[in-house]
């Protein structure tokens, strides 16, 4: 009865880890599969995004720098007067809602006159410290242009906009021919990359920035917060090293999917589209936990329907067994009652007919022997 429960309870287990295992295993290898395909997914997206929003942006820098350069060839700078000089400068500041001020500058770099800005509180232009112009004189070297022609135009450093807090870049436009020409100074914020950069970021998670490389400063981002900080030195590290300049890759250290691609015309700028990788993959590893916990509901399930199965299977048995035990004592009249149309029940049955022939046999053997004792008892009267 011991050996034949624990051959049940070992069946029963077999049968249970038999179920439950191939379902862990298929379900498991389909999550993995969906999981390379959503990072491939990710990446490709990542990628289109990082090269339509490069192209956008060259296409916002440019079209600034080229309207400020087309401005400039309208007039003989070294022929007019102080106030229309004053005017064309007017005139170029008014070419974009991003120029914050114009400011003219000598052959030398040298400030000259006063700069052109709206006052504060003035909706159409970013606001202007007059305090600044100095500094701001000095942000783009326009010696290396003195021997460029009418309408060349330059980008320079980018710099913190005090106003605003935004990141802010100075465009030099030469006005005139030959290396003794002035220039005129464009101050213009990114403002309109960052709404552009929001724009394209949507509702994704992650964050896509506009990086000044190799010192890896975010120029304007999607995120508010993220601009002009530095970039991760992870991150920065794997931006600077050799490689393509539009590639898709993972940081290690920051579990994050990366695709860059560089800004076409504005050397050193790069936009860089990042996602965190768990929040990228949350809904793969969602469904990993939900069928792991559908597993283990499984599992539990099939734990609960076994013990069952082997309770009333144990209780059989017994019965069988009992009445084997009293057929082993003798007791021929007993019969083993088991229900149901399965091998145990066969067994029983067959105790069962096996109990009713020995049953008939010891009638008949008794009925012998009563016949054997009287023909004794006759032949010893004879006798």
């Amino acid at each position: 009865q011991v050996r034949a429960r624990e051959s049940v309870e070992d069946g029963r287990y077999r049968f249970e880890v038999a179920a439950v295992l191939p379902l862990a295993a298929v379900g498991f290898a389909l999550l993995h599969r969906a999981e390379r395909e959503l990072v491939w997914r990710i990446d490709s997206r990542q990628h289109v995004v990082a090269e339509s929003t490069a192209d956008s942006v060259s296409v916002e820098l440019m079209k600034m720098v080229d309207a400020l350069a087309r401005s400039a060839e309208l007039f003989d700078w070294q022929g007019i007067s102080p106030e229309e000089f004053q005017g064309g400068l007017r005139l170029l500041y008014g070419q974009s809602p991003a120029v914050s001020a114009v400011l003219r500058l000598d052959a030398e770099g040298q400030l000259q006159g006063e700069p052109v800005f709206q006052t504060q509180g003035a909706l159409d232009h970013p606001g202007f410290e007059p305090a600044s112009a100095a500094t701001l004189a000095r942000s783009v070297p326009v010696r290396a242009l003195r021997l460029g022609n009418k309408g060349q135009a330059a980008l320079g450093r980018v710099y913190e906009h005090a106003p605003s807090g935004q990141a802010a870049v100075a465009v030099a436009v030469k006005l005139a021919d030959g290396d003794r020409a002035p220039f005129a100074l464009a101050a213009a914020v990114l403002s309109d990359l960052e709404a552009l950069l929001r724009r394209r970021a949507g509702r994704d998670p992650g964050h896509i920035d506009l990086v000044e490389l190799p010192g890896g400063r975010v120029l304007a981002s999607s995120d508010p917060q993220r601009r002009l900080r530095a970039l991760e030195p992870a991150l920065v590290a794997q931006l600077v090293a050799d490689g393509p300049a539009e590639r898709d890759f993972r940081v290690d250290p920051l579990a994050l999917r990366v695709s860059t691609a560089r800004v076409t015309k504005v050397p050193g700028f790069q936009v860089v589209v990042a996602v965190d990788e768990a929040s990228a993959l949350a809904p793969v590893r969602a469904m990993r936990e939900a069928v792991l916990l559908a597993i283990l509901a499984a599992f539990g399930v099939l734990l609960a329907l076994g013990g069952l199965f082997t309770r009333r299977l144990n209780r059989r048995l017994a019965r069988v067994v009992a009445g084997a035990e009293a057929f082993g004592r003798g007791e021929l009249h007993a019969r083993v009652r088991v229900g149901g149309d399965d091998e145990l029940s066969e067994l029983a049955a067959r105790f069962n007919h096996m109990g009713d022939e020995l049953e008939g046999a010891r009638a008949r053997l008794l009925r012998w022997n009563d016949d054997l004792t009287t023909r004794v008892d006759e032949a010893t009267q004879d006798l």
